[in-house]
């Protein structure tokens, strides 16, 4: 039972900003992304301005990159993404 519940969790088509991701592990978003480059492994050291997810990040289907309203590209997290943040934070101690 514990196994579907995740996975139906993971089949949704919901993308989430790094801020409805913060408030599922109850800090802001900036305070976890600042945890999130401390861990390695998320976001892209290569590009200064703004944040894009590095490419294994992606491939695991944690994330997508897409143009946001404004233009610009946007990091947005998969649901099965934030599940993963949720995994990072708590073996690293952070929650």
């Amino acid at each position: 039972p514990k196994a579907d519940v995740f996975d139906k969790v993971i089949e949704r088509e919901n993308l989430l900003n790094a801020t409805q991701v913060a408030q599922q592990v109850g800090m802001s978003a900036v305070k976890m992304n600042k945890h999130l480059d401390v861990i390695g492994g998320v976001y892209s050291k290569s590009v200064k301005r703004g944040r894009t997810f590095c490419h294994g990040w992606v491939e695991a289907g944690y994330g997508e990159m897409k143009i946001g309203e404004s233009g610009y590209p946007q990091a947005l997290f998969t649901t099965k993404g934030s599940l993963r943040v949720v995994e990072l934070f708590t073996s690293e101690g952070v929650i």
